[in-house]
């Protein structure tokens, strides 16, 4: 089967799962099922013109969802009728007094239906707007708990190299004097864990840093199981770049028999969990707590009570604290991720391989060419290449410090847009990761956790699901510009077309 053929079935799968009522999904994208119904049987039709015309038909059903979920959605105030049962589309209905306190249970056990089952550990989890309220939420609560149990200040190990906004988050909430948060070199992090220095430590499976570094978990394996299990941990593990490659079983399965420990996997769902077409933001946790060995908290109350807290009740404070925020989901957003295939591990699993795939096939090309970029970065073509999360949505290209001036810059990004309106393909000038079609942007990079890093230029290649002719033109644009030897060349060769 040719790769359009693949991404035909998929699209089709997708917009048929939408809904439960295939009746209904048949009518609301009538028209994107019969174009790709045309495109499966119409043998005459070139490869790029099938993918051109894959990308119109996946932007309309993206519009048509959109517009389907806001006009179901508009029926009800924010504040509506006590007599009012709110309906989803596939789900059941729901009923709240104000539309920002409504909790998520739909989501929620939707969630836990397609975890798999540990047997020592009792998992929980719960969604908010957007990824960063999450980590907010998440954050916020850990610090009640830490300083009910004696510390004044927690004290947060967070990795260098983390996402900007992240690093962002942790800057604003040392300001404000709630948290003690060290950037740190993943080996001072074990060393914090083992020695027992610190409360929250703050990891991402793959690095957001300029060589997009991979932690091996199996070094935080035996430093959880080095500390003193005394005193309470809490572990949180930022999977949104990695998605469905790391498991946090990998971990869990080996500390089975540790005490006052909390691991909670925290991600934005905006990108590898919606099909590439960023329906809404929206972001999870998952809460892990050992069956039996559940924490103890100290509640300050006039009789100073101790609680054992599982990942259940956890999730019950993050919800409380979702209401005070306003970070819950709004009724749209409800009925946006309604969709049957969202959280589908299946479905989601083999969007995020693929993606994955594509961007580790574009890296081992471009790191056999020598040219005008010093260096391609991707976890594939790293040490540890051989761990199952060594994955990344995007390549990264570095230049050679002589080069990295605004003037190249700006040529380089004349001729890469040159190139893709001659060739016509799916290859935008855009930020972020994880589409269906492939991205490149230029941009000013630096590590907020080095306060006095040089800023350097880098091109950032996050090459999307799509295989076929836009994948490979799209190396073949990058191939080309990266066996110039010199900007010079590379100007000379484009004076006449820029």
């Amino acid at each position: 089967m040719s790769d359009n053929a693949i991404e035909i079935n998929r699209l089709q799968y997708i917009i048929r799962e939408t809904l439960k009522d295939k009746n209904l999904s048949n009518n609301i994208f009538s028209k994107q099922l019969l174009d790709l119904d045309e495109l499966a049987n119409n043998s005459t039709i070139g490869e790029l013109e099938v993918e051109l015309k894959l990308e119109k038909v996946s932007f309309e059903f993206r519009q048509s969802w959109l517009q389907y979920a806001s006009k179901i959605s508009s029926k009800y105030f924010r504040s509506p009728f006590y007599a009012d049962s709110i309906s989803l589309p596939n789900s059941k209905d729901i009923k709240y007094d104000y539309e920002r306190v409504a909790n998520t249970r739909s989501l929620d056990n939707r969630c836990m239906e397609h975890s798999k089952e540990l047997r020592k550990w009792e998992t929980d989890c719960t969604f908010f707007a957007n990824g960063m309220s999450s980590i907010h939420i998440v954050l916020s609560q850990l610090f009640i708990y830490i300083r009910n149990n004696g510390t004044d200040i927690p004290k947060v190990s967070v990795a260098k190299g983390s996402y900007f906004e992240t690093i962002a988050l942790f800057r604003f909430l040392r300001r404000q004097g709630g948290f003690e948060v060290d950037y740190l070199e993943y080996e001072n992090i074990l060393n914090n864990i083992s020695s027992g220095t610190t409360d929250i430590v703050f990891l991402e499976p793959v690095l957001c840093d300029l060589v997009q570094t991979v932690l091996d978990f199996n070094l935080l394996v035996e430093a959880i199981k080095n500390r003193d299990s005394s005193k309470l941990l809490f572990v949180i593990i930022d999977t949104s770049i990695v998605g469905s490659s790391f498991e946090m079983e990998f971990i869990l399965n080996q500390i089975d028999t540790q005490e006052n420990i909390v691991f909670i996997d925290v991600l934005s769902g905006l990108k590898l969990f919606q099909e590439g077409l960023e329906f809404t933001n929206v972001g999870f946790t998952k809460i892990y707590t050992l069956k039996g060995k559940y924490i103890r908290t100290l509640q300050k109350t006039s009789k100073n009570s101790i609680f054992k807290r599982s990942a259940s009740d956890i999730k019950k404070q993050f919800g409380r604290l979702r209401k005070v925020y306003g970070v819950g989901l709004s009724l749209e957003q409800f009925h946006i991720l309604d969709a049957m295939w969202f959280l589908n591990p299946d479905t989601s699993k083999k969007y995020m391989n693929t993606i994955h795939e594509n961007n580790l096939f574009v890296a081992q090309e471009l790191a056999k060419a020598n040219g005008i970029f010093k260096d391609v970065f991707h976890p594939g073509l790293s040490t540890l290449s051989q761990l199952d999360w060594a994955k990344s949505p995007s390549v990264v290209l570095t230049f050679n410090e002589d080069d990295d001036n605004e003037e190249n810059m700006e040529l380089l990004k004349k001729i890469i847009l040159f190139e893709i309106k001659k060739a016509n393909i799916t290859l935008y000038w855009g930020t972020s990761f994880g589409f269906r079609h492939h991205r490149f942007e230029i941009i000013n990079f630096s590590n907020q956790a080095y306060e006095s890093e040089k800023e350097r230029h880098i091109v950032r290649l996050p090459i999307g699901y799509r295989k076929g002719y836009s994948l490979k033109y799209t190396l073949k644009i990058f191939l080309k510009i990266a066996n110039h030897k010199t900007f010079l060349e590379l100007k000379n060769n484009y004076i006449n077309d820029i």
